[in-house]
């Protein structure tokens, strides 16, 4: 059954529009980078509500086993340890049937 695995980032307030971008560019290029993943797409909020977070990612995978490669591919596990880990005060994450 193909999955997707959704993301909500809140990014601390020292963090550059710069690092935002790379991450949004590093979630993005995760498509090309391992295998499942069917698509990927990634956002920065409007930001028109205090409140939101700042990044919101969506990677929809082919099935389970390829979601839960994806957790430990090195093209993943870097892009959190680099950049995504540093920069954020607070993540939520849900994974749906689709």
């Amino acid at each position: 059954m193909p999955l997707k695995h959704i993301g909500l980032l809140t990014l601390r307030p020292e963090t550059t529009a710069e690092t935002a971008d790379e991450i949004l560019s590093g979630l993005r290029a995760l498509r090309d980078q391992v295998p499942g993943v069917v698509s990927v797409t990634a956002a920065r909020d409007l930001f028109l509500k205090d409140g939101n977070a700042d990044i919101c990612f969506e990677v929809s995978f082919a099935d389970e086993a390829a979601w839960r490669s994806y957790q430990v591919h090195p093209a993943h596990v870097a892009l959190v340890r680099d950049h995504i880990a540093p920069a954020i005060s607070a993540k939520a994450f849900i994974q749906v049937g689709c």
